[in-house]
């Protein structure tokens, strides 16, 4: 009977571990799904994001180029108050321009498609090149631009592109954030505790 008891112990035992070992197995599968699925999701997104860029950048560049156009070769018929609108409507699509390459440099970035073409960069004259999109929003809403460089900066080795998208994001959300009159200060220096290590810093009043 000792003995008869003891085999039917070891073999519901046994049937509860095989069970468990089922469930485990049944339970990794699902994390496994789950976070094949998520992948997918976030791969399905990502490829929305850079066709919709791509398809969102050809009517944008027709608009900016009428826009230019009109206030560079057609504006002697138009009045102040119409060259105001062309004008305001000219800055609008390059800002939806400038946020429509972001979005496809991120895309680009999470799908590994992104190209990066290093060259030497002054990053003083990328800044100030970039900043002369937003010379006319500036000057309307009336905002002190502050630009301080460091002496000490040598070029560095990085892609245009990518430069230009940083700088485009940081100076349109200062610029599009600070109320009328506001300050704008944009710091470029060498960091002294890190080594080939640059700081971009942005402040303002908004």
């Amino acid at each position: 009977t000792l003995i008869n008891n003891a085999i039917s112990d070891l073999n519901a035992s046994q049937a509860k571990y095989d069970l468990d070992s089922i469930n485990s197995v049944r339970f990794d599968n699902l994390l496994k799904n789950g976070a094949t699925t998520k992948l997918q999701a976030d791969q399905a997104k990502t490829q929305f994001l850079s066709l919709a860029s791509h398809q969102m950048r050809s009517p944008l560049t027709t608009i900016n180029w009428n826009a230019e156009m009109l206030l560079q070769q057609h504006s002697e018929g138009l009045t102040d108050m119409q060259k105001k609108y062309i004008q305001e409507l000219y800055n609008a699509s390059k800002r939806t321009v400038q946020l429509t390459n972001a979005l496809l440099t991120v895309s680009e970035l999470e799908l590994g498609t992104m190209p990066f073409k290093p060259e030497k960069l002054s990053l003083p004259k990328i800044a100030k090149r970039v900043l002369e999109d937003y010379d006319h929003t500036i000057a309307e809403n009336k905002l002190k631009f502050k630009e301080i460089y460091s002496g000490d900066l040598p070029e560095i080795q990085t892609d245009l592109f990518l430069l230009k998208t940083i700088f485009h994001v940081l100076i349109a959300n200062a610029v599009n954030y600070t109320p009328p009159e506001g300050t704008i200060t944009m710091t470029i220096s060498v960091d002294p505790t890190r080594t080939n290590t640059f700081l971009l810093t942005m402040t303002d009043t908004g």
